[in-house]
């Protein structure tokens, strides 16, 4: 049988080359269109978590800044367990002013609440046990058990709108290390849920996607659709965990067709393209491989994003630094290392001296910049194995490992203050501030995260209060003082309110007119357990702690009341001089206090003589000029009080329409023993003469002090030569049978 010659005439060939061409293209085709539908589908997932994403970290942020701002009272409730209805009432007033989610607030004792926040429509609260209540007792029980804060809900409220039920259990402070603290009750908080939806946006038109939440009572994908459509969960939406005290939810999400059109889709253009692909294979190729090259492009932009949602999640958004938690996970990791290697760590917490200040005068827009500055050239002085992050406000802190003494950790404490002293320049402003740097130690001074960063942020209030630096490494007498100043604060709380405090005044001579010019009103406090209490102890704690505001107001009140009913009856002339204090000064409303004095009590204005220290004025002389001219303008008397231990104010004289100056007790106590101090006296009484301002000289004592300031020209005697601080009854009856005569012949 003859072989088969099987050919091809060349009329077929370019059929053959045709489909041979057709075919190859079809495939590239294909490949190229599922290429950039891949890519189309990979670009809406990746916008859809962004925003996702972005979601999750509000609804986180906002819910746990709800609950942080409230676990203070629970903290104070912890360190303070007899607290009474009052207080509470005070702490729930001043945390419901903050423009919060909050709607209500509840206090249980145990578990029955005796005190709700408002009061009006909330009536019915009052008395409930939540273990009596079957749809709020396991959230309650859960909370106890847990000793954490649990979010409850979404619930239905009866005049409308959802909310979340937050239970925060308070219990004792432990008795020691190897004990638990008591159950004491609960602060229970109702978030408005509609609210919170609002703030963050979900019903915004600018949204992208469309959103579903599940997880009721915090079960995650276990729970109720509380929020969006049902269907978005079965239609393979995206979703991601999003944490919360005592649970989670997971939340979901698809893409709006708003979202979608903002993408763009190629493949219209490859259809249109695909008759000259059918002719080129070559091109072909090409395009399969840009379209791989694509589809890395695309896979590197996705590692992108979700380096950049990590690096927002820890790291503050003004400065950069790492953010709390960042630090908080690598002093983890560093108290591990240095365990392993057996080296010191230390932590040093920072505080700007005086930064509040630049935000008054220059405004927060040139505050942020001012911290934005700082904090780069503060990561320029540091090592790479140290970490600094900003931790709110303007605190800061940084970890410094490998330290082999103590010196390491002053140096940088050390560059850090000089850092800190260097102006620069924000908007043609020169600008700098102080700062104050605690130290804690690893292991000396702890071994734990919150116990390093606890001590290191004692160590920086001592420095604060220090004179000696801006330093202060953590000792264990610091937690002593602080608990020591907390309980003082709290027994003067209970004093002002169980009127343990009185005023005593000492007399004011005039030795020319031999007469009783004025009395200084002086406050005393009897303490049931202490006894009697200094003044030198008492108001410095009262001035830090703010109870000055409330505490001056009563001593202008009560020594206003003594004049009005009893010291009027002796000399109607006759004045009484009141200590403004610093805090008072510069953050208090002086005017308005004198105003409602003299309103309730019907006083003649000049009766009645405020005393400023030199120190709080040159604080800020501008504010202080302003507020001297308002009192004097209301026919108030004001003295500048411990006159000459600013240094500086006798530039100020001129400008302030004082009454009279106070020579301060340091310099009348060394007439006769030092001859610099007598010339400081003679020159402050020659330049107050001069300028017509009377003069008052405190802590005369002796007769040769008398005869000294008499000479020089100072007539207004106030000290223990004359009296000691009276009673007001005894202050009656002196004014009433002084005589001048009498005392110098003694």
């Amino acid at each position: 049988m003859p072989a088969l010659d099987i050919r091809l005439s060349k009329p077929l060939l370019p059929w053959l080359f045709a489909a041979l061409a057709g075919t190859a293209a079809a495939l590239v085709l294909y490949v190229v269109d599922q290429a950039e539908h891949l890519r189309y589908e990979q670009s809406v997932r990746t916008e859809t978590l962004e925003e996702l994403s972005q979601l999750r970290a509000d609804i986180e942020s906002r819910l746990n800044a709800e609950l942080q701002l409230f676990a203070g009272m629970v903290a104070h409730i912890t360190l303070h367990p007899s607290i009474t209805v009052k207080e509470i009432q005070q702490l729930s007033d001043t945390l419901m002013e903050n423009k919060t989610l909050v709607r209500s607030l509840g206090v249980s004792k145990q578990f029955t609440i005796f005190h709700v926040h408002p009061i009006e429509g909330n009536e019915a609260a009052l008395g409930l046990n939540y273990l009596a209540n079957d749809s709020q007792r396991e959230p309650v029980l859960r909370a106890v058990g847990t000793r954490q804060a649990v979010l409850a809900g979404p619930i239905e409220l009866v005049q409308g709108g959802q909310a979340l039920i937050g239970r925060l259990p308070v219990f004792t402070k432990p008795k020691d290390d190897r004990s638990e603290g008591d159950f004491w009750g609960l602060v229970s908080i109702v978030i408005d849920l509609d609210k919170l939806y609002q703030e963050i946006g979900f019903d915004s038109n600018k949204l992208g996607i469309k959103v579903a939440i599940q997880g009721r009572d915090g079960l995650g994908q276990f729970g109720d659709i509380f929020y969006g459509d049902t269907t978005i969960f079965e239609d393979n939406a995206d979703y991601l965990d999003l944490s919360l005290p005592g649970g989670r939810w997971r939340i979901a999400a698809q893409p709006t067709q708003q979202l979608l059109s903002s993408i763009p889709n190629s493949s219209q253009i490859v259809h249109s393209l695909g008759g000259i692909i059918v002719l080129l294979i070559t091109a072909a190729a090409f395009f399969l491989t840009r379209q791989l090259q694509h589809q890395k492009a695309i896979i590197e932009v996705q590692k992108q994003h979700r380096a950049e949602i990590w690096h927002t999640a820890t790291h503050d958004r003004l400065t950069g630094l790492p953010n709390r938690q960042l630090f908080n996970e690598e002093l983890v990791h560093f108290i591990a290392l240095a365990q392993r290697q057996e080296n010191k760590l230390a932590v040093l917490f920072l505080d700007l001296d005086n930064f509040k200040e630049i935000n008054d005068a220059f405004s927060h827009r040139v505050g942020d910049l001012y911290l934005q500055d700082f904090s780069s050239r503060l990561a320029n002085i540091t090592r790479e194995t140290e970490i600094v992050a900003r931790l709110g406000g303007d605190e800061f802190a940084i970890v410094a490992m490998d330290m082999v003494t103590i010196d390491e950790a002053i140096a940088l404490a050390e560059r850090i203050t000089e850092l800190a002293l260097q102006e620069i320049s924000i908007e043609n402003n020169a600008l700098n501030t102080g700062v104050s740097i605690g130290i804690a130690v690893y292991p000396e001074d702890g071994d734990t995260p919150e116990t390093l960063v606890q001590h290191a942020d004692l160590a920086m209030y001592g420095a604060k209060n220090s004179a000696l630096g801006s330093y202060a490494f953590f000792e264990q007498r610091m937690n002593q003082e602080v608990q020591e100043r907390k309980q003082l604060v709290d027994d003067m709380r209970r004093g002002m309110d169980n009127n343990e405090f009185n005023l005593v005044y000492q007399p004011i001579i005039d030795i020319e007119r031999s007469e009783v010019i004025g009395l200084e009103a002086l406050a005393r406090w009897n303490q049931p357990q202490r006894g009697m209490v200094s003044p030198a102890v008492f108001i410095p704690a009262a001035e830090t702690s703010g109870l000055i505001l409330p505490f001056g107001e009563w001593s202008t009140m009560q020594a206003a009341k003594d004049i009005a009913e009893k010291l009027q009856c002796q000399q109607s002339g006759i004045s009484v001089s009141l200590n403004l204090s610093p805090i008072q000064l510069h953050r208090g409303d002086p005017k308005a206090l004198v105003d409602r004095v003299l309103k309730l009590t019907d006083i003649d204005p000049h009766q009645l003589d405020i005393e400023i220290t030199e120190s709080a004025i040159l604080e800020d002389v501008a504010r202080a000029t302003k507020i001297v001219t308002e009192l004097r303008l209301r026919g108030v008397s004001v003295t500048i009080d411990d006159f000459g231990t600013g240094y500086s104010s006798l530039s100020h004289l001129q400008q302030l329409p004082v009454t009279r100056i106070k020579i301060d007790t340091s310099f009348v106590q060394k007439i006769g023993i030092d001859e610099q101090s007598e010339a400081i006296v003679k020159a402050m009484l020659f330049l107050a003469n001069t300028l017509k301002i009377r003069v008052t000289a405190e802590g005369v004592e002796t007769a040769e002090q008398l005869q000294f300031l008499k000479e020089f020209g100072c007539c207004e005697i106030q000290g223990y030569y004359f009296s000691k601080p009276l009673t007001v009854e005894k202050a009656c009856e002196f004014v009433g049978n002084f005589s001048l005569a009498n005392v110098i012949g003694d």
